[in-house]
């Protein structure tokens, strides 16, 4: 293992025993299921192939809208819009799964940059959870 995957990953700290709420463990739940296409930049982008691939934060605002989150959602260009937004989470979004900027800004960075797995995602953030919510939801 790297040493960014074990810096991502907390190898060598003290671990994080922050609980997650059951909206969080949907979405990384989620993250872990297999069920989404793994996509970049855009939070849900449908290809010519017919199928849809969503970036880690994609794969929350699905994860927010089956666990009862309400916001405006459709396609445009093929692109998924959240409320007008295609390549972020909006605030209510974010609120709703108890997700800070800085948490949303570091699945952004695994997912385009780093471009870690959903399940590498997933990993991260069960390990230290408080590094990504503000609050339990």
């Amino acid at each position: 293992m790297t040493a960014e995957a074990k810096r991502i990953f907390g190898y060598g700290s003290t671990g994080d025993r922050t609980e997650i709420g059951p909206r969080q463990e949907a979405f990384v739940a989620a993250l872990e299921s297999g069920d989404y296409n793994q996509g970049a930049d855009l939070l849900c982008e449908r290809k010519s192939c017919g199928g849809l691939y969503y970036c880690a934060l994609g794969v929350a605002a699905s994860s927010a809208r089956k666990s009862g989150a309400k916001f405006r959602v459709g396609f445009r260009d093929d692109e998924l819009y959240i409320d007008g937004k295609c390549h972020y989470l909006t605030g209510p979004v974010r609120g709703f799964l108890g997700l800070s900027i800085k948490g949303a800004d570091f699945i952004v960075a695994y997912n385009d940059t780093n471009e870690l797995t959903f399940p590498q995602i997933a990993a991260a953030i069960r390990n230290a959870p408080s590094k990504y919510f503000d609050q339990v939801k």
